[in-house]
């Protein structure tokens, strides 16, 4: 009895002892678990605080405006998506509104070739490829992340804001942050400058806390976008009040009294100073249209090519076939408009990717009321101009965009080795190419040339800034290798025939000039004074059937000017820049007295 009593004290002893162990085992890797996870959350938290500080300071480098801030943003990224993937175990991707943005991206390089110009196409694509990095980026986040990362934008204007202001106190800042008497800031443009304070009153707005550090925030963010002087951001800025007075219950009054007092204020400063062509320009709101109806006239010329041209002419394409497709006096580099804008460079199909994600997310459940708020002002100001150039802009828009739902999948030890090789790859090309962008916007065109050897406007600023006149051919046969659009290249190759005394050749060369540039009244001036010079080289030969040809030409040039007039649209004559298709008073009267020469 006692041996059975002993064994089965034994035998309780050792169950004791075997499921302590498993609960000691069990609490240990549930502690490494917990441990585990809690690192991980804290590598997390690191991640998306390093973010912000990327977040904070691209804008500061001109909006990422130029080919080369572009590249020094996606260093930054592809070296934040490094950081993240070595501290992480899973990597997320897709999401049907992600795909359909990745297929709206890669658009820009496949235009490259068939694009007007194939290697300012190609840089079109450099400059906007830092956004499918960033597309990486937004994948990885949570929606309260993102949300949370929105936080920076009010902090990183109203810095900016603050510094830029300066311009109006120190002169050696003025020609930086001051842009015809308009505060254009960090982005040196005042209307998308404005802008991006505006989406940062958004953001603090719907944060609906009445304290100071807002208020102040208010304060020096409204007073920005008054001093930008920008009329659409102005009536936007108005709406938006209106909409926080009526949402953001908590901080009704002291918006209300600020934007009031700032509104008084520059009122009087206006009245005082008559000042109504820079800050004072939005009282000019309902009277002064020649701006837009020059917008009028770009949109009207960019459909009909759009419409030639339906899947897109290449980054910068829309400006060097400008000149032959205008109806009117205008140069500009961008229409003015998002989606006319992208339809140029990337094809209607990219513009019906971008529609869809839009309004996919405007109408999305998932999205917050601030969030909209954001897409619809950054869409409202983008079909009247071109914030979209400037990627911190379309950056908000990503992290606004609804993405769908996007899948999870671990990383090993060799996939992580994959991915951070081939984004230091990645780093290193935005890095030589950097170089080549920023040599160029120092005006080292040489150095530049070497590394981007395609640069179109490098080799055309080159020509404008003086070269010497071997240079000037050599740059211009190079140009039209590539782009045929270029009216200063044929001015280039009218040099050399010139040189060798071809006549022939000037003329024919002359002409694709004028083609590209019909409405330079100067280059009608120009072409009759060669058909001058080769009329008394035939004169001098005998030739009078060369002579009576070639003035034949010159008589034409009436007729050519006024075709071009009868072609211009009633729009160019509300603009600024009116048409000027009349020759001077001099080369009237040699026309005369050359028609009755050649009449006897």
């Amino acid at each position: 009895m006692i041996d059975r009593r002993n064994k089965s004290i034994m035998g309780e002893q050792k169950r004791k002892r075997k499921n302590s162990n498993k609960k000691s085992k069990k609490d240990k890797r549930n502690s490494v678990i917990l441990t585990n996870n809690k690192n991980a959350a804290a590598a997390r938290k690191k991640g998306v605080d390093f973010f912000k500080v990327i977040l904070f300071t691209i804008p500061f480098f001109y909006g990422l405006f130029y080919e080369f801030t572009a590249c020094l943003s996606g260093i930054a990224l592809a070296v934040f998506l490094i950081y993240w993937i070595y501290k992480q175990e899973t990597f997320c991707f897709g999401g049907t509104g992600a795909s359909l943005l990745m297929v709206f991206f890669l658009c820009y390089l496949l235009t490259c070739i068939w694009a007007v110009d194939r290697g300012m196409a190609f840089a079109g694509f450099i400059k906007i490829s830092p956004c499918i990095l960033f597309l990486l980026v937004m994948m990885q986040f949570t929606r309260n992340e993102i949300r949370d990362c929105l936080q920076v934008v009010p902090l990183s204007s109203a810095v900016m804001a603050v510094l830029s202001i300066s311009g109006f106190i120190i002169p050696e800042f003025s020609n930086w942050f001051i842009d015809g008497g308009r505060l254009g800031g960090f982005f040196q443009y005042a209307n998308s400058f404005a802008l991006y304070l505006l989406l940062g009153i958004v953001v603090i707005g719907f944060r609906n806390e009445r304290s100071p550090v807002n208020m102040a925030l208010f304060g020096i963010l409204l007073l920005g976008i008054f001093l930008t002087g920008s009329r659409t951001v102005f009536v936007l800025t108005a709406v938006l009040v209106l909409v926080l007075l009526i949402k953001a219950e908590k901080i009704r009054l002291p918006l209300l009294g600020i934007f009031s007092v700032l509104l008084a204020v520059v009122l009087v400063y206006v009245i005082l100073s008559g000042d109504t062509g820079g800050i004072g320009r939005f009282t000019k709101l309902f009277t002064q249209s020649t701006e837009l109806w020059g917008r009028v006239l770009y949109w009207k010329d960019s459909i009909h090519l759009l419409i030639e041209n339906p899947f897109g002419i290449g980054s910068s394409g829309y400006y060097y076939i400008q000149p032959q497709v205008q109806t009117g006096v205008y140069s500009t580099r961008y229409v003015h408009n998002m989606l006319l804008q992208m339809g140029m460079d990337a094809g209607i199909p990219a513009m019906l990717i971008f529609g869809f994600v839009f309004l996919k997310t405007l109408f999305s459940e998932k999205r917050s009321f601030m969030e909209k708020t954001l897409l619809m002002l950054i869409g409202i100001h983008s079909f009247v101009d071109f914030d979209l150039q400037f990627l911190c802009i379309w950056f908000i828009l990503l992290m606004v965009f609804d993405l769908g739902k996007v899948r999870t999948i671990s990383t090993p030890l060799i996939a992580k080795k994959a991915f951070i090789t081939i984004l230091a790859l990645i780093s290193g090309f935005y890095t030589y190419l950097g170089i080549g962008f920023y040599s160029g916007h120092i005006g080292n065109y040489e150095n530049a040339l070497k590394i981007l050897p395609f640069e179109t406007e490098f080799k055309t600023n080159m020509i404008l800034e003086g070269s010497s006149e071997n240079d000037t051919i050599r740059l211009s046969k190079d140009i039209l290798n590539t782009n045929d659009a270029v009216a200063l290249a044929y001015e280039g190759m009218v040099l050399e025939a010139g040189q060798r005394q071809d006549y022939e050749s000037m003329i024919l060369y002359k002409q694709e000039s004028i083609k590209r540039a019909k409405y330079d009244e100067k280059r009608y001036e120009e072409y009759l004074k060669i058909l001058e010079e080769t009329m008394d080289f035939y004169n001098k030969r005998g030739e009078i059937e060369k002579i009576y040809y070639y003035g034949d030409m010159a008589l034409q040039i009436p007729d050519m000017l006024r075709q071009v007039e009868n072609n211009t649209d009633p729009i160019a004559y509300q603009i600024k820049d009116k048409p000027q298709l009349e020759l001077s008073e001099n080369a009237r009267v040699y026309l005369n007295q050359l028609q009755e020469c050649l009449i006897h």
